[in-house]
């Protein structure tokens, strides 16, 4: 994927690009995650550039590009999470620290979309560029073949298997079905040009998610309460999506918890 000139012929007589792919391995080295995820981001972008059918180009960030979940922050469109770049090229070979493959996961997000912003400002491509910026995704799985990634979550849980919620950090979450619905606004709207836009609805802990599965399943032994559990200290500026979602779906708003949490298990038993 990084390799120059990987999708000129992939990009041949198309008129809209949405990129979406990125390394969720959790590597600790930064090498091998940050500097492939941008030149694979540059690849495409460029590829695209020498495209003159192309109208429209969208990349997928993350909620963790724009702040460290940890710190208390009012985010908006000109924040960057640079405590996760400087975290992940503190220490660039063995012995990594523990937890480094989520400062360097941080950190690849944050420059890739850096990286876009900066292609766009000194080059002008002919087309419109977007970003989406979505936190904690879940929802409807349309397939369960290979990574789930946070779609496998709430199905953990739904099963039993919760201990590893108890380590996450507080969080905002979205429906699935809302990240696609805004990619696809920002794709074909010509009125949404050179946009940071987040794709996120709203705080949660686990407890709210057990509460939901309790009155979804209530014969179901679920998990106790998590003791402790917090919600994110993060203000994410969250009108622009929720704007979007209304005036070009004709959505209320953004999906509820309850409504996200039922349609990321409706297919168990």
């Amino acid at each position: 994927m990084s390799t120059t000139g990987a999708f000129d012929e992939a990009v041949k007589g198309v008129q809209g690009v949405v990129h979406t792919a990125s390394n969720v391995s959790f590597s600790p080295d930064p090498n091998a995650v940050i500097v492939p995820t941008v030149a694979g981001m540059m690849t495409l972008l460029q590829s695209a550039s020498m495209e003159s059918s192309i109208k429209g180009f969208v990349y997928t960030s993350s909620g963790i590009a724009a702040a460290d979940f940890d710190l208390p922050l009012s985010v908006d469109t000109s924040t960057w999470n640079e405590a996760h770049i400087k975290e992940a090229w503190s220490v660039t070979s063995p012995p990594f620290p523990d937890g480094h493959g989520g400062a360097v996961y941080g950190a690849s997000k944050t420059e890739a979309e850096k990286a876009l912003w900066k292609y766009v400002k000194e080059e002008n491509p002919h087309f419109r560029v977007n970003s989406i910026l979505p936190d904690q995704t879940f929802g409807e799985v349309l397939s369960t073949g290979g990574s789930l990634s946070t779609g496998n979550w709430i199905r953990m849980v739904h099963k039993g298997e919760d201990d590893f919620v108890k380590h996450l950090r507080p969080a905002w979450y979205v429906n699935v079905k809302d990240v696609a619905r805004l990619h696809v606004a920002a794709l074909l709207s010509k009125s949404i040009t050179n946009e940071r836009i987040y794709a996120c609805a709203a705080p949660f802990t686990w407890n709210q998610v057990l509460d939901v599965l309790r009155r979804l399943y209530p014969s179901r032994q679920l998990a106790e309460d998590i003791e402790g559990a917090k919600l994110s200290v993060l203000g994410y500026p969250t009108k622009r999506g929720e704007q979007l979602l209304q005036n070009t779906f004709g959505r209320e708003g953004w999906s509820s918890l309850e409504e996200t949490v039922a349609e990321n298990v409706k297919d168990l038993a």
